[in-house]
């Protein structure tokens, strides 16, 4: 039997097979997307989930690692002799009984070795010693490094009265060998905001004698630029990430004028000001804990992930909130990357139906 062809088909026939002929084309577009569209969804769905989760983890690796390395040091820095010496001195007269050395001597020792360890490490950029007196604590020494790398001895003039601001009071109350890891904040010079910025994230430990007794705290200072970099950077392409602190203020933003709002004069710069939570999870089910938000300027949608962390477990107020979010458009485009190649096959083959007609 010979093919049907347009030569064989009346001029009156000829729009309603050209019609049935894109009839059939469409319907076939429409079903291959459905079929195709509704099961790949779900995979790349649960793909761009799993994506996120990897993300998240990566960060929080990051934030591990860094409390980690402070954690060392702050371990080194208070078991050097000086720490322990001074310790003796101060409560012995100013002589150390173990081998008669003084205070002076124990001070300049000390001051030698902060000196060389703030010089050999890029982030940490502070180191205090306070002495626990009649209930309070009172600053015996502190040296730190300024934003052009240059390391002062602060003279005894500068030092604070004698005060138990929280930081201080977390560390007593931690166990022998843990460490009290205070909430983001913006290093202060004589009282005031310094500038440029400066985000720090103080350590503090107790420190005691060989007999078990506390006599003072030592605390480190963390120059925290470096690491919120870092936690900025993503690997996945539009994805943005947000740092908060228990208030709601920034702590990471992409754009930095927002963050540390409750320290620069602008406690509404919030993530509950410019966000509002639509539901717990994604329209999909695969995409379960992952949640959706809306800029309340913009308008825009974007999915969000959200992990809480303890920076010191047990001490209400001082955690922080992480969130990543990527817009539905990321996801709209992985699955139109996944569909096209099928697509463009079945408009061949549909083509080819279609080409005797």
């Amino acid at each position: 039997m010979a093919p049907l062809t347009l030569g064989k088909v009346s001029d009156k026939a000829l729009p309603l097979m050209l019609a049935l002929a894109f009839g059939v084309l469409t319907i076939a577009m429409l079903g291959l997307y459905e079929y195709v569209g509704s099961d790949q969804r779900a995979e790349i769905a649960r793909d761009l989930a799993s994506t996120l989760a990897m993300e998240e983890q990566r960060k929080l690796a990051v934030i591990d690692d860094q409390l980690e390395d402070l954690r060392r040091n702050l371990a080194f820095v208070s078991q050097i002799p000086p720490i322990n010496g001074l310790g003796r001195a101060l409560q012995n007269g100013g002589v150390d009984p173990l081998d008669h050395t003084p205070r002076a001597l124990w001070q300049q020792r000390l001051d030698e070795i902060i000196t060389g360890f703030l010089r050999s490490k890029s982030t940490v950029f502070k180191f205090q010693l306070f002495e626990l007196v009649n209930g309070n604590a009172r600053e015996i020494s502190r040296i730190e490094q300024d934003q052009a790398g240059l390391v002062h001895i602060a003279p005894e003039s500068t030092f604070a009265p004698p005060t138990l601001p929280t930081l201080l009071q977390q560390a007593l109350e931690r166990a022998p060998g843990e460490d009290y890891f205070s909430p983001l904040t913006l290093n202060e010079t004589q009282g005031q905001v310094e500038l440029p910025r400066r985000p720090m994230l103080n350590a503090a430990t107790a420190v005691r004698t060989r007999e078990g007794r506390v006599f003072g705290v030592v605390v480190l200072a963390l120059e925290a630029r470096p690491f919120l970099e870092r936690l900025g950077a993503s690997e996945i392409k539009s994805a943005t990430t947000y740092l908060t602190s228990s208030s709601g203020h920034y702590l990471l933003h992409p754009d930095p004028r927002h963050t540390f709002g409750d320290r620069m004069g602008q406690p509404s710069q919030t993530w509950s000001a410019e966000f509002e939570s639509l539901d717990t999870d994604g329209p999909l089910p695969a995409m379960r804990g992952i949640g959706r938000v809306r800029q309340r300027a913009s308008g825009e949608i974007f999915y969000s992930t959200l992990r809480t962390v303890d920076l010191t477990p047990g001490t209400p107020g001082d955690d922080m909130q992480l969130r990543i979010l990527a817009p539905p458009s990321q996801l709209a485009e992985l699955i139109a990357a996944r569909i096209r190649p099928q697509m463009q096959w079945s408009l061949i083959v549909v083509m080819l139906f279609a080409g005797p007609l």
